[in-house]
């Protein structure tokens, strides 16, 4: 764990309730500085609560270490409530946050019109109190007015345009921005950020961010409530928030699997359950009655998924024997303009060669020879049902006369990658051109939403996690009743483990000795756990707890519920007093 400062080191602070009764010893050489690669990391958000939501310890963490954060939200969250009662609820959370207000931007487009700005992506959208221009309130210039002279009308065109612009402006190391959740606004901010990054790779050669994506409602807002439980969880799925049971995530061309771990800062660990600055946080939006949320976001880790922007395909030229091959390097995998439907139309995002095409082709070309490890390719979306409309299989050509064929896709393991396809040449080739020839049911619409081809993989290994029962570990007690958890490490990306190995109050010990001794060393008390080198580690400390442990665990849980009531009298008195701004109807 890192100081208030972000410096590495060694924390210690005695707790009573608060973190167990142990003194704090968890530590590592986890930097946000590392991870995000820079100083400034953007945060791109539907709406006023969101930003909490998707990235909340992460926000905290990055400021505590020193960090720019830009926050940006897109809507003003005024469907329900005139602007000026968010805009007031930001200012709370930023002073909790200690988020400097000057990098704070609200864009000013109008909340929940999500549908119309995706089903028709050029008119002029009017929000149902009359606005069709950004706007801001509170004092506050929407960034329109202020950054591009100009007011925007409401159409989706100017949602991209104003993403672009200020994405451009500040060119962050990383942006993180909420992906497909189940809120239509969610999606359109999703696909709108997305599109956004497209132009700009394009565009901007050498400029390639960061970008990671999250879920505000099924990882966040309407989580599993185990803040209760006698650890810290990890982030995990409430499955019920997911739009088909067939899909990993909501978004199907990102895998639950491939997410990334990131620890979070003690104080958003803390148990004391009011003094946890993300509690605070949503409890400044008060006219959500987010603190409600509170105890199914507060976990261990925070998740993301990583968008790469090294894809060279992105600067390739894109040749088909039939059909629209535009949408193959846009940085769009999936695309949704009717939010009614189940899933998107495979037409409105991916290629779809010609049914007559017996032979469909694409031809990616590059303007000067390009080395190339790894092809991604992503299928348009179905069911097992519609099997018609899947690739039967795929042949790789390449400049230098290499051919691989693909095998047809084995669909009773449909739920484990459907849609997303990998191939890894055994080592890095030199080509000029790559041509995929694809096998697809005759009149199937079956086709590719996106290719990625990268050279190699640029990411380095940042930082390694312990974890215990899977959970993000830091301090572990261990409770009466419960076992030894299996212990593991975690890693950002993959790692030289040559001179990586865990050591036990000092001494170097192998991982399956270590389980056998720990029990054993526990008995005569704590013990510190350590794994990495000298650059990458992370350090622990386990304890078998007693009766009193376990008594002083049971009072807390006592006192964080009775406080969360108190509490919640202070909030709703607050959601009453937020009612006058409700606009009519609403």
């Amino acid at each position: 764990m890192e100081n208030a400062s972000g410096a590495k080191g060694q924390v210690v602070k005695n707790i009573s309730l608060n973190n167990e009764d142990l003194t704090i010893m968890s530590y590592s050489s986890f930097k946000y500085r590392d991870f995000f690669g820079g100083n400034t990391v953007m945060v791109i958000v539907p709406h006023q609560d969101d930003e909490i939501n998707i990235a909340g310890a992460t926000i905290y963490g990055a400021i505590e270490e020193g960090l720019d954060v830009i926050l940006v939200y897109v809507t003003n969250g005024d469907y329900q409530y005139k602007a000026d009662i968010r805009y007031k609820e930001v200012i709370k959370m930023a002073k909790i946050m200690h988020l400097p207000l000057k990098n704070i931007h609200f864009l000013g487009f109008p909340d929940g019109y999500g549908k119309e700005f995706l089903s028709n992506r050029e008119s002029i959208v009017t929000h149902h109190a009359g606005f069709s221009q950004t706007h801001g309130a509170c004092n506050i210039q929407d960034y329109a007015s202020k950054y591009m002279g100009r007011l925007l009308d409401y159409t989706y065109t100017n949602i991209v345009l104003a993403l672009e612009d200020i994405i451009l402006r500040f060119k962050p190391n990383a942006i993180i921005a909420v992906d497909h959740d189940i809120h239509v606004d969610h999606k359109l901010t999703s696909i709108a950020v997305e599109e956004a990054i497209g132009i700009i790779l394009k565009k901007q050669v050498t400029y390639k961010p960061k970008v990671l994506k999250s879920f505000a409602y099924d990882t966040n807002f309407e989580s599993i409530n185990d803040y209760y439980d006698n650890h810290l969880e990890s982030t995990v799925q409430n499955r019920q928030w997911i739009k088909d049971k067939r899909w990993s995530t909501n978004n199907p061309m990102l895998l639950w699997a491939d997410r990334i771990r990131i620890p979070v800062p003690q104080a958003c660990r803390n148990t004391v359950l009011i003094e946890n600055p993300i509690f605070k946080a949503l409890g400044s939006h008060m006219s959500q009655s987010s603190y409600k949320h509170g105890p199914k976001l507060i976990n261990g880790d925070q998740v993301f998924w990583e968008r790469r922007t090294d894809n060279v395909a992105l600067h390739a030229t894109i040749t088909a024997t039939s059909g629209d091959c535009s949408k193959l390097n846009d940085f769009l995998r999936y695309d949704v303009r009717d939010v009614t439907k189940n899933i998107a139309s495979s037409i409105e995002y991916a290629w779809i060669p010609d049914t007559k095409d017996n032979k469909p082709t694409i031809t990616i070309s590059f303007n000067k020879p390009t080395t190339i490890e790894r092809i991604d390719w992503f299928e348009n979306v179905w069911f097992e049902s519609d099997e018609l409309n899947g690739l039967q299989g795929v042949t790789i050509k390449t400049s230098n006369g290499l051919e691989v064929n693909v095998p047809q896709y084995s669909y009773p393991l449909f739920e484990d990658c459907p849609y997303m396809k990998t191939y890894v040449f055994e080592h890095p080739i030199v080509v000029e051109w790559i041509a995929m020839t694809v096998t697809k049911a005759k009149e199937g619409i079956a086709g590719i939403s996106e290719i990625e081809i990268y050279s190699f993989n640029e990411s380095k290994p940042t930082f390694c996690h312990i974890v215990a029962n899977q959970q993000f570990a830091y301090d572990w007690t261990i409770y009466r009743r419960e076992s030894l958890p299996s212990i593991y490490v975690y890693y950002d990306s993959m790692l030289d483990k040559t001179d990586m190995e865990f050591s036990i109050d000092g001494n170097s010990i192998k991982r399956d000795f270590m389980m056998d001794y720990i029990p054993v060393m526990i008995q005569h008390g704590p013990v510190n756990i350590r794994y990495g080198n000298d650059t990458i580690y992370h350090e622990m400390i386990i304890k078998k707890g007693n009766i009193i442990d376990s008594i002083r665990k049971e009072c807390l849980k006592i006192y964080n519920k009775f406080m969360y009531v108190l509490r919640k009298i202070k909030y709703r008195i607050g959601f009453n007093m937020a009612q006058k701004y409700r606009y009519k109807g609403f």
